[in-house]
Order: C-alpha cells, then structure tokens, then sequence
C-alpha cells in the first residue's frame, strides 16, 4: 500500500507550504520577448469571477505569454495557501497592450464540505494574483465574496 499524506500539497502547492523557492517554478518557461502585468480588476456575479489583467509586451518582437491566476481563500476555508484558478496563452506583438480576461466558475473557489457533501463557497476575503509562474506573481486584488 502506498500513503499520500501530502494530500493537496504536492506540486507548487508543496513549494508554498513549505516556503521553498523551486528552481524553475510551475508555469516557468523562456521567451525571445519581454512582458509586464498591470492592473488586476475582478467582479463577482452569476457564479462567475470575471478577471481582467493587463499585459503589455515590452520587448523588441512578437511573442506568447501564458497569464496564471491564483487564489488564496479565507483562513476559515481551510484551503491550501493558493491554488491555480484559470489562466490564458495570448500572443502579443512587440509594444502593444491587451487586458487578458480569464473566468473563473465559483467552483474553483470552493472548497468540500463533508457535513453536506457538496462543494461550498466560502464567504470572506479573497485574495487574486496574476503572473507568468508560480512564483511571479506582481499584480494583486483582494475581494470579498
């Protein structure tokens, strides 16, 4: 028998409950461009969380960026420190700007109860970050839910 006793913690999740710094962290990757993250807005309706982020690429050539979007959930969730909650590839040519849309379903959000065996969405604080890897993450926005 094999035990996992990690539970959610593996991966990038591991790296941040243990507060280690990985070599080449979840989502790195090489690029012949440079880009940069602005603003974060989010809003929350219908079941949905709707995140804009902007990407301006300021290098000298045409290229592809893949924006992640983390959340970490209220203390009282009892949820791993952040999770991946969507992300997007964008190719970009060389000095333009966009604003990546990403949605997120309220069940990536939540978390399982087992009192009522169905996916809860814990009321609270929620905190968003968008980067390019697990570990560069700029931009931030906390909201209530």
């Amino acid at each position: 028998m094999v035990r996992f006793d990690e539970g959610v913690h593996v991966g990038y999740r591991y790296y941040d409950r243990a507060g280690q710094e990985p070599l080449f962290p979840f989502g790195h990757g090489l690029s012949y461009t440079t880009f940069a993250l602005g603003d974060l807005t989010a809003s929350y309706g219908g079941g949905t969380l709707t995140v804009g982020v902007t990407l301006t690429n300021t290098g000298t050539r045409a290229g592809w960026q893949t924006v992640q979007l983390y959340a970490a959930l209220p203390s009282s969730a009892g949820a791993e420190v952040r999770r991946l909650v969507g992300f997007r590839k964008v190719h970009l040519v060389a000095g333009r700007r966009t604003t990546v849309g990403i949605a997120v379903p309220a069940k990536a959000l939540s978390v399982w109860d087992t009192s009522t065996d169905r996916w809860v969405l814990t009321p609270g604080l929620y905190t968003l970050s968008a980067g390019t890897s697990s570990r560069d993450l700029p931009v931030r926005r906390t909201i209530t839910l």
